[in-house]
């Protein structure tokens, strides 16, 4: 095992958690691995992720990436929750339900 895997539409450093973690809103655009300082954000196989024995958890990234994909660790469930509503929005052409 490479110590990287997939779960729940994100990737993440198995040997560790961080504060911070990058969602699956990432566009793989590359803007927080050159504003990260520590060296802690890599391309993983399907996305950027944040290693743990790197971050020193500054959020220097964060401001920078366009798709607001880096959050916190303690926000991502709602992050994603966000996430879905809006692609049910486009796919329902809009539609606000109740």
């Amino acid at each position: 095992m490479t110590g990287v895997e997939e779960k729940e539409g994100r990737t993440f450093d198995s040997e560790g958690s961080t504060t911070y973690v990058v969602s699956s809103d990432c566009m793989n655009c590359g803007v927080c691995e050159f504003m990260c300082h520590t060296g802690a954000i890599v391309q993983a196989p399907n996305q950027f992720i944040i290693k743990k024995h790197l971050c020193d958890g500054c959020a220097a990234c964060v401001p920078f990436c366009p798709a607001e994909a880096i959050v916190r660790r303690d926000r991502l469930a709602l992050r994603q929750e966000d996430t879905v509503r809006a692609r049910l929005r486009q796919v329902l052409g809009g539609s606000q339900g109740p």
